[in-house]
């Protein structure tokens, strides 16, 4: 399994972020949906890279997290490593009418 980094928007704006830990994104979704912590609306998202794992705290995954959330981690993560390193990523979205929940289960967990 891996770590994985959504991020939710609607025409709004930006509805939250989590940190879960699935084999794919498409995974992942259906992970925070099963944890209720799927706001809904588009979905983008990255393999976190293993390198950066270890630097996640165990306290910012598999919640919503709002952006002053992220802002701490930035901080929390660069003081760790010490120096800014760009990563080469590949990201993937999910618009907002595929991000629901896929199964009959996951409705069911949701409700």
């Amino acid at each position: 399994m891996s770590l994985f980094y959504i991020s939710f928007a609607g025409t709004e704006g930006f509805r939250g972020a989590v940190i879960v830990a699935a084999e794919t994104l498409k995974g992942a979704v259906e992970s925070a949906w099963r944890l209720k912590i799927n706001p809904g609306g588009e979905a983008a998202g990255l393999c976190v890279d293993v390198s950066l794992e270890k630097l996640v705290p165990s306290e910012y995954k598999n919640r919503l997290l709002s952006k002053t959330d992220l802002d701490t981690l930035d901080k929390h993560m660069l003081s760790l490593s010490g120096e800014f390193v760009e990563i080469p990523i590949t990201r993937e979205r999910v618009c907002e009418e595929h991000n629901a929940p896929s199964s009959a289960t996951l409705a069911k967990d949701w409700n």
